[in-house]
């Protein structure tokens, strides 16, 4: 069957970049670079595009296919050309055929070849890199003086608990009530003064120490941003329509319910992020341009 030729296409493309299969066209991988946002880093990746005029046999397909299948040249020649005259039979009458994990190629509305590429296929050097989110450098300065400023506020705190506690075991023992008018009564009452100082400092960094805990869970995200493609009212239809995008070469969308089930090809933690590959998206699949970003509290 005409699988064969894709694996061995995708096998062939990250050593040689552009592999033609004769009469059909070439397949060229085109690398991107890492791109830097706002909010995080892109990793570089790979994409494959589709040049149904570059026809002409480079000898890269027919050499694997001869050498795997242990045969001569022109035999190897004449079942690749036996194995496009179906595939052309095929996407002219309609069909979709897929290009192994690469891909999907059929026919236009002129009747032309067209080739939509697997955006989530990893090729093996972009294999284990993901998008990582980044803070700004202004925003990490910030939380580290907030952090400095409250632990400041506990060794005071403890220095003056300290200073408290040496007082107490120095002042001479006596019993106060005896008599209020002697000078023990004013240190009695210097003492009740440093530990209403001491109870008022403790409050003051216990409510820091909440401030703080806000501020973390303030930076910690609490939405998740679909890339969405589609939507059911109910979950039987949104299946269908999920196989239908999986089977348009997304095969890691999925389902998320609110009010009604939506489809989603990617999902961020980061607005930033989700809102540039949203954009990206739309550019490279017009057959979902009124795909938009929907925001989920987790």
């Amino acid at each position: 069957m005409y699988e064969n030729i894709f694996k061995y296409l995708e096998f062939a493309l990250p050593v040689h970049n552009c592999v033609i299969i004769p009469g059909l066209g070439g397949f060229i991988l085109n690398p991107e670079p890492a791109v830097l946002l706002t909010g995080g880093l892109i990793p570089p990746k790979y994409t494959v595009t589709f040049n149904p005029d570059l026809k002409h046999d480079d000898g890269i397909l027919i050499n694997l296919y001869k050498k795997d299948e242990n045969l001569s040249y022109n035999v190897a020649s004449k079942k690749i050309k036996d194995l496009v005259i179906n595939i052309k039979k095929n996407i002219f009458a309609g069909k979709i055929i897929n290009c192994g994990n690469i891909g999907q190629i059929s026919t236009d509305d002129n009747n032309k070849i067209i080739f939509v590429a697997n955006k989530f296929f990893i090729f093996p050097d972009s294999y284990g890199l993901m998008p990582i989110e980044m803070s700004r450098l202004v925003d990490v300065e910030r939380r580290r003086a907030v952090i400095g400023r409250s632990s400041l506020k506990y060794r005071l705190g403890g220095v003056a608990a300290a200073a408290i506690a040496l007082f107490l075991f120095t002042i001479p023992s006596i019993n106060i009530k005896e008599n209020s008018s002697t000078p023990y009564n004013q240190q009695a009452d210097f003492v009740y003064s440093l530990s209403e100082s001491f109870s008022s400092m403790e409050k003051k960094n216990e409510k820091s120490e909440e401030e703080k805990t806000v501020i973390n869970k303030e930076q910690t995200s609490s939405r998740t941003y679909y890339i969405i493609v589609g939507g059911e009212e109910s979950e039987s239809m949104a299946e269908r329509l999920l196989e239908k995008v999986k089977k348009n070469g997304f095969k890691n969308a999925a389902i998320v319910q609110s009010d009604r089930y939506r489809i989603y090809v990617a999902s961020f933690t980061d607005k930033t992020l989700g809102n540039s590959y949203l954009e990206t998206f739309r550019k490279e699949n017009p057959q979902y341009k009124t795909a938009w970003l929907y925001s989920k509290s987790n």
